[in-house]
């Protein structure tokens, strides 16, 4: 970069809408639409192959480490996302949103903010690694929380390219990045993870020597033989692969630090909602894996549940990138142009619940007959915990299209509020849940399903008060919200009928009957769906399915023309 010296010397850029390298997705009948589709499929695509790369990741480095492994690791992770979300100052959102987006000046000071910002967060991360570590007593989060933290300054030396694809609706080239990093980072788990126990073995054989000092021996035996590291190891290097492609692959502006004024001013400003938004949202969605390990005091079954959440997390995953990635630019730009209506975001809707509904089905139907298919039995609970955090998935699929719309209306406060009442909810209701289900039956998992039930009803708190704020009185808004739902129900009640009946055939038969129920339930849901969508789709339909839809879509132009005769 150059030194340290801010060379960027522009100090009061002309106030212009657009910026000329970076025009907006195009507007005009169609235009945005064909784009948001587009961004939505590739979004998807990435989502589909980004699932592959990590269930089969994880079916893998099952076997080479144990679920506790798991669980130290998903310590590591929460307090390094804690660090980032409660220092998010918005800048992606920012350049996205901002009318200013697209200029180089402001690009530039987002990116010497986002440097700024990781180097702090690394500097808090190591100071706060030994206190966590003695907080649960596992000595070992120490070095693994240090080392992570400073791998987060990588974060910061991204390319705004990245922001800027999305504010575009350019989404194939993230999702490249996406895949090639998920790729990588799962590849490097393994590959460490299966030569860990000959690692292991030289750091005894290390440890040994004579010449080496005691305390240094006691450091190699405690903390390095230790398979942790392989998961640690696949992360670290998919930022570095992250950070370099976002160079390369999205071509943006030739970064260098920037300092200018007015551009610093707008950008903090405009943080000032969405630092508290996040700083929420990170501890609405991440308080748990906090407050649940000490509850439990176990990280045999806290690694079995974070592997559930991992799976969990696909369609909530899915749908956050649709949000960030598709529908927040595109009701962003609807607002900037006055044209946002009720009418646009009930057609968003129903395509966003239909496909977290097959999502969350399709986790119920399929969850206990791939688990005891492809994962060794220690960890066969895994299934059950998931089939149960299926109900926070679904509350949590209600809320993204409200909150998309809300956000790109300019009303951040609901965001924070939301995330307010949820924290509210969540330290009442995790902790009671636990003493409920603890009290209630002495089964291991108990205490842990009482804690999940607290987690729905604090995501049931924050539903309510997006919805009703959207709403505005007009409870006919959420008829879609309450219809999906209804749906989901009904399919994943012939769900669990269908595991009662198949209970005795082989597991990989009972997950591929169950999936069949969802799919036949939710047959022609998708088909409406694909008519909406399919004048826009970035690619041709096959003959058939192009004439079956288009021949749908005459006869309702017809019935429309009809009623308005």
């Amino acid at each position: 970069m150059g030194g340290s010296r801010v060379v960027c010397t522009v100090t009061n850029p002309p106030p212009t809408s657009q910026d000329s390298t970076h025009p907006p997705p195009a507007s005009g009948k169609g235009g945005l639409g064909k784009a948001a589709v587009g961004g939505a499929t590739w979004t998807l695509i990435g989502f589909g192959g980004s699932t592959l790369i990590r269930t089969v990741g994880n079916m893998t480095i099952t076997r080479f480490v144990a679920p506790d492994a798991f669980g130290i690791m998903a310590l590591v992770n929460v307090t390094i996302q804690g660090l980032q979300m409660m220092s998010d100052v918005g800048l992606g959102t920012a350049i996205v949103q901002h009318k200013r987006g697209g200029d180089e000046t402001f690009l530039r000071t987002a990116w010497t903010l986002g440097i700024i910002r990781t180097v702090i967060i690394a500097l808090i991360g190591c100071l706060l690694a030994y206190p966590i570590a003695s907080s649960y007593g596992n000595p070992i989060l120490a070095p693994l929380i240090i080392l992570a933290s400073l791998s987060t300054m990588l974060n910061g030396l991204m390319s705004t390219s990245l922001f800027l694809a999305s504010r575009d609706l350019k989404v194939h080239r993230v999702v490249m990045i996406e895949l090639i990093m998920a790729l990588v980072t799962t590849t490097t788990m393994i590959a460490t993870a299966a030569i860990y126990p000959v690692l292991a073995s030289a750091f005894v054989g290390i440890a040994s020597l004579p010449t080496l000092p005691a305390w240094a021996a006691s450091f190699v035996l405690r903390y390095l033989t230790n398979p942790v590291w392989a998961l640690l190891a696949g992360t670290t290097m998919g930022l570095v692969v992250r950070c370099v492609l976002s160079f390369t692959i999205i071509p943006g502006i030739r970064h260098r630090l920037c300092w200018n004024k007015e551009c610093r001013t707008e950008l903090m400003g405009y943080a000032r909602w969405v630092m508290l938004s996040t700083m929420l949202t990170f501890l609405t969605n991440q308080l748990d894996r906090f407050i649940i390990p000490k509850l439990l005091n176990n990280l045999t079954i806290f690694g079995l549940y974070s592997i559930a959440l991992n799976f969990a997390s696909m369609p909530m995953d899915v749908l956050q990138r649709l949000g960030s990635q598709v529908l927040f630019p595109v009701y962003s730009t609807l607002a900037r142009q006055n044209r946002f209506t009720g009418e646009v975001y009930a057609r968003v809707s129903f395509i966003i619940l239909t496909l977290g509904a097959m999502a969350v089905a399709g986790l119920v139907a399929i969850a206990p007959g791939f688990i005891r298919t492809f994962f060794r039995a220690e960890y066969h609970d895994v299934a059950v915990i998931l089939q149960v955090f299926c109900i926070v998935v679904w509350l949590r699929v209600l809320q993204y299209n409200s909150s998309s719309a809300l956000l790109a209306l300019g009303d951040n406060k609901v965001q924070a509020s939301s995330n307010l009442y949820k924290l509210v909810g969540l330290a009442v209701f995790v902790a009671g849940g636990y003493w409920v289900g603890t009290h209630l039956s002495t089964a291991p998992l108990a205490g842990l399903f009482g804690a999940i039930a607290g987690i729905a009803l604090a995501e049931l708190v924050k539903y309510a008060t997006l919805a009703f704020r959207w709403a505005k009185g007009d409870l006919l808004r959420l008829k879609p919200d309450a219809k999906a739902t209804l749906e989901l129900a009904v399919v994943c009640g012939l769900v669990v009928l269908t595991h009662a009946l198949t209970s005795r055939l082989p597991a990989w038969l009972d997950m591929v009957l169950s999936g069949l129920v969802v799919l036949a339930m939710y047959s022609m849901v998708m088909y409406r769906a694909l008519v909406l969508v399919a004048p826009h789709l970035p690619m041709k339909l096959p003959g058939p399915l192009a004439r079956l839809v288009g021949a749908s879509q005459k006869a309702e132009r017809e019935a429309a023309a009809g009623g308005a005769a």
